[in-house]
């Protein structure tokens, strides 16, 4: 076991409780998704409210799988995924992750829902985080974690730390349904054992708990619970992949000689930190990079501004003479003929073929001038050539010789543009 880094870390939480394309709503997930957010938050888990990110109700318009991709890549330390919502079938025994607009139709459902293979393949290529756990609270969320010899996360998620590794915990398996409770204050019956487990804690266990520790409480504490005659016992599932179940995710309550302090009861807003681990940025470089011409930086002092004043550490007033530029540099007028910095000149290699393709074309002219006249004042003939026919010939051998001249004209023209 080993302390987590935050300022390395990242928790993403994602919940869906409404839907407007069909699909039942679900009070309940924003609840646990707040339930959630608070036992993090909280002095058990210990998590700064700048490293979790919350995504409410979002619709696929809202480019999320691309968010999430950002924030995965930026990790390395610890990586937590987290989703309540209604969970979809998808062709081919995948799991999709109902969005606002998700459409229950089965043809519809994979290209309007966040895709667990999409989240997977970031894990797999792109994260590089010693841990990395996925927390899924929907229903069929147990396709996640079935046949680990074959076709599972074993499989899917690649590990870059020989230590620590990754973890998959759902509330069901692949063919249960889960359920939560009725009412405007309900919660995932999952979620709900899961956090009640961290704030109490499990006694005879160590200072901390493990995700070993929590699975196994969890587990014990759904078989005693009262669910509604008409529902199947849903039964979580895990898939462990290295060590991972030996992370620490939380204190252990029932080991504390004193109680915790009181924990929030609802989260903000979702901040949006800065995408790198660099200290919060001095006022002036504020000022500097807010009136930079890259936009990434532009980007980069404004999140850090939201970020400074939403924490509380300044206030907005101190930022006041930030602003962006109110007008655009023009361009000075380039004047004829004359070559600016940066213009693009031919080299003398490349002014050859120029040279060749004009002598040939006045040659050419040349040559079809003569042959022209030739044809009709052929002096090889044995009779002379009329007074018309050497009026023709000499029509049309004045006719391409003009051409001729035009032709090396252009030529030497095109030659001179080269050496400007």
């Amino acid at each position: 076991m080993s302390t987590i880094d935050f300022s390395r870390s990242r928790a993403i939480l994602v919940g869906t409780a409404h839907y407007d394309r069909g699909l039942t709503e679900m009070p309940a997930a924003l609840n646990s998704l707040n339930a959630m957010w608070n036992r993090l938050t909280g002095p058990l888990c210990g998590w700064p409210p700048s490293r979790i990110t919350v995504f409410k109700n979002k619709t696929t318009r809202d480019g999320l799988t691309a968010e999430i991709a950002e924030l995965i890549h930026d990790t390395k330390d610890v990586l937590l995924f987290y989703y309540v919502g209604h969970g979809q079938l998808l062709d081919g025994e995948h799991l999709g992750l109902a969005l606002v607009d998700t459409l229950p139709t089965p043809y519809m459902r994979s290209s309007t829902s966040l895709r667990l293979d999409d989240v997977r393949t970031q894990l797999k290529h792109r994260c590089t985080a010693r841990v990395k756990l996925v927390i899924l609270d929907c229903c069929y969320s147990g396709l996640a974690t079935r046949n680990t010899q074959g076709t599972g996360l074993a499989d899917q998620v690649q590990i870059a730390s020989k230590v620590e590794g990754a973890y998959t915990l759902t509330a069901s398996r692949a063919s249960q349904q889960a359920i939560y409770e009725d009412g405007p204050a309900g919660l995932t019956y999952f979620t709900k054992v899961f956090t009640d487990v961290v704030r109490d804690g499990i006694p005879g266990k160590g200072a901390e708990l493990t995700l070993k520790d929590i699975h196994k409480e969890v587990s014990t504490r759904f078989l005693r619970l009262d669910f509604p005659d008409h529902q199947i016992r849903p039964e979580p599932s895990v898939l462990v992949v290295d060590t991972a179940e030996e992370f620490a995710f939380a204190r252990n309550a029932a080991a504390l000689t004193t109680d915790p302090p009181t924990e929030p009861d609802t989260p903000p807003e979702p901040l949006q930190p800065p995408p790198d681990d660099e200290p919060i940025l001095k006022v002036d470089e504020l000022a500097r990079l807010s009136q930079s011409a890259r936009p990434k930086d532009r980007t980069r002092a404004y999140r850090a501004l939201i970020n400074e004043v939403a924490t509380g550490k300044v206030s907005p007033e101190t930022f006041a003479g930030i602003n962006t530029p109110t007008t655009t540099e023009r361009r000075p007028r380039r004047q004829a003929g004359k070559a600016r910095d940066g213009d693009f000149a031919p080299s003398e290699r490349r002014r050859w073929p120029l040279v060749l393709r004009a002598v040939i074309e006045i040659a050419a002219g040349v040559v079809l001038a003569i042959m022209t006249w030739l044809s009709f004042t052929d002096p090889y003939r044995n009779a002379e050539p009329s007074a018309f026919e050497i009026a023709v010939g000499m029509a049309f051998g004045s006719m391409f010789a003009v051409v001729a001249i035009i032709m090396a004209i252009d030529a030497v023209v095109r030659l001179r543009k080269t050496r400007r």
